[in-house]
């Protein structure tokens, strides 16, 4: 359990590098996809309801390598809402938005640590000191005039963290009483997850007492996790899927194997395919070759296509190269060549058997 009073992205959440790809499942229903670039950046998170149909999308921005904001999409492919990242010379987040509305301010120390945020709708303020170690010992929380939150106005939070950056106990203090509302205790193990989680009332009364069983993989990610009471009673279990870019394979429960995919797929609505295959009908992107995308209709005028590895790095380039010539901006329908264009970029690693039984898609090169 890393410190966490420092608010910030965890952009492996908690996975060890050379991740490609993880799919988490919790209760035996997937519930989030998310995938990462070689620097453990997460470009993608897909959330899916109960009953495994996606939710949202969130795919995050970048430029020059640098992580700039995010753009959230619904379960049709849809934008639904923005975020922006204002960095400084070091590339750190000194402000956040949404949809064009100022939400986080950072200041940073000396040291590069984060000193202060400020939260721009409610007023709050967050304040964090660190030890000799950089990790964060106290945070104090401010309750800004506009918050929708009950309980005490300002809280301090101290952290005793192990010699490897693990939270082993947590305080959380009304300040303006110097009343203890709250203690964390935590025991950790050697691959630094925590395995037990004892939560105690102000008065040191156990308000609850949680267990955590883990099964690894070679590289000490953990693939099955396991939430119990003080019974040992199974309250929770999640898995996880993992692909890494030094294996291209996936480790599940159990050493399961499963197949390098050689295509990627993405669900295009109708006014998509459109411009899709007025594009290639006029040589605007590179068309594939015979056998290189295949394509399965939906039923509600959308359809999902499957690009071969080897195309649809074609196709990418094909569509950057027509976005930074100009192209794209010179069109009335700029904002729908946009969305085109974020939509390929989505497309996702196909796990769907027996995809050379589809339909070929009818644009290829003879």
């Amino acid at each position: 359990m890393v410190n966490f009073g420092i608010k910030e992205d965890k952009a492996l959440d908690s996975l060890r590098k050379d991740v490609k790809s993880v799919i988490i499942y919790e209760d035996e229903k997937k519930k989030f996809h998310c995938f990462y670039n070689e620097n453990g950046d997460r470009t993608l998170r897909i959330h899916y309801d109960d009953n495994e149909s996606i939710r949202l999308k969130q795919k995050s921005t970048f430029q020059e390598g640098l992580q700039t904001g995010y753009i959230n999409y619904d379960k049709y492919d849809d934008r639904t809402s923005s975020g922006q990242y204002e960095l400084n010379y070091s590339g750190q987040i000194i402000s956040k938005y949404h949809d064009g509305e100022l939400q986080e301010e950072y200041q940073y120390n000396e040291l590069g640590q984060i000193k202060v945020i400020q939260y721009s709708n409610t007023g709050g303020r967050e304040i964090y000191e660190y030890d000799h170690s950089n990790l964060a010992t106290n945070q104090l929380r401010l309750q800004g005039e506009n918050s929708m939150f009950g309980g005490p106005k300002n809280k301090l939070t101290t952290f005793e963290n192990d010699s490897f950056g693990n939270i082993i106990e947590m305080k959380v203090i009304d300040v303006d009483t110097l009343k203890l509302m709250f203690t964390q205790k935590n025991k950790i193990n050697k691959q630094g997850d925590e395995i037990e989680c004892l939560n105690l009332n102000g008065d040191g009364s156990t308000y609850s007492e949680i267990f955590y069983d883990y099964d690894y993989d070679k590289k000490q990610n953990w693939i099955v996790k396991k939430t119990l009471d003080k019974d040992g009673n199974l309250k929770r279990e999640q898995k996880r899927n993992i692909l890494y870019y030094s294996e291209q394979d996936f480790s599940f429960t159990k050493g399961e194997i499963v197949k390098d995919w050689n295509y990627k797929s993405k669900r295009l609505n109708g006014q998509r395919l459109a411009l899709l295959f007025m594009a290639l009908s006029k040589n605007l992107f590179q068309k594939p070759k015979k056998g290189q995308v295949f394509y399965e209709p939906e039923g509600d005028g959308s359809c999902t296509l499957y690009f071969s590895n080897e195309y649809y790095t074609v196709l990418k380039k094909s569509i950057d190269n027509a976005n930074n010539s100009g192209k794209f901006s010179q069109s009335n329908a700029e904002s729908d060549w946009n969305d085109l264009k974020y939509a390929i970029d989505e497309a996702e690693i196909s796990n769907k058997e027996n995809i050379e039984d589809l339909e070929l898609y009818n644009i290829y090169d003879e």
